[in-house]
């Protein structure tokens, strides 16, 4: 049986799993977040769709616009007479398809005891409230404004680290892996085996990141001319001129996420004062000189 959803379903949760790395790692950009909770919102989604169509479940999709029926009622009339609801998505044609809607999130949550029953009875694990923190967070993200510094809090990010885990046993226990125990190859990517974390400080993981540290390596004692400012961008320019020859740090991009959670926690402290000086032509302009010290 082609488990019709699990292609995308992996590429979600792999995502998922590496910006969950970064946030660990120190990189806390919005980017960041917003892509945790964005793909780890669609695995979920689509991984407990495909249970239900490997159970046959009905409730995975439905028609609205009953007109579209033929005179025999199909392609409903097809559609619950299937014993293969992976089978029947995957064989009928585009037009068919187009008449189907998939199951909400919303109600994926509200049926969530009865999709994995079996698990719940052996387990004694409930995963309701993650779920709707899950699509609280994927809702504010798609159609609300949110706030660059408050998005994700610390103990939200903490509580969908920990529910990956029980979701991840999840996984393994309705196969939906395209493997069985520990991985060391191919599908590693996919593993999420870990310990579950109790409490977690965004300020705390950025000081002990290792980029961060090695960061602060390369730049102190350093002395940069420009304009001293509060603009992380410019920070990170006048840093990357420094040190972009050092092999960890020629991505621009990634010392920018850094630099700006750095500076949101004021961690970056800035010395320096201005100096005048004469180009070639014999023009005088100031120029700022000044050192930049992490705070960590």
């Amino acid at each position: 049986m082609k488990k019709i959803l699990l292609d995308n379903a992996y590429e979600s949760w792999t995502i998922a799993i590496k910006t969950c790395n970064s946030i660990l790692a120190g990189n806390l950009s919005l980017q960041n977040r917003k892509y945790f909770v964005n793909s780890l919102h669609n695995a979920v989604e689509l991984l407990l769709k495909q249970i239900m169509l490997n159970n046959n479940d009905y409730r995975v999709a439905f028609i609205k616009d009953t007109t579209k029926l033929d005179a025999y009622g199909n392609p409903l009339v097809d559609y619950y007479n299937s014993t293969d609801l992976n089978e029947f998505f995957n064989s009928c044609c585009s037009n068919i398809k187009k008449k189907f809607y998939s199951i909400e999130f919303n109600k994926l949550i509200s049926l969530i005891n009865d999709i994995i029953s079996e698990y719940i009875e052996e387990n004694n694990i409930h995963i309701t409230s993650e779920l709707i923190l899950l699509a609280s967070l994927r809702n504010d993200e798609t159609h609300f404004n949110i706030d660059k510094d408050d998005f994700l809090s610390e103990n939200q990010f903490k509580d969908l680290h920990n529910f990956m885990i029980v979701f991840y046993e999840i996984m393994q226990y309705y196969n939906l892996l395209p493997f069985w125990g520990r991985q060391i190859n191919e599908h590693k990517n996919l593993e999420f085996i870990r310990a579950k974390i109790s409490t977690f400080s965004y300020i705390n993981t950025i000081k002990n990141s290792t980029y961060v540290k090695e960061l602060k390596t390369k730049i102190s004692g350093e002395q940069y001319w420009g304009s001293p400012t509060d603009s992380p961008y410019n920070i990170a320019d006048c840093l990357y001129n420094t040190i972009s020859s050092i092999p960890d740090f020629t991505d621009f991009n990634t010392l920018l996420e850094y630099v700006n959670t750095l500076y949101m926690y004021k961690l970056i402290n800035i010395d320096g004062y201005y100096e005048e000086v004469e180009d070639e032509y014999g023009n005088t302009k100031e120029i700022g000189i000044f050192s930049i010290d992490l705070a960590i």
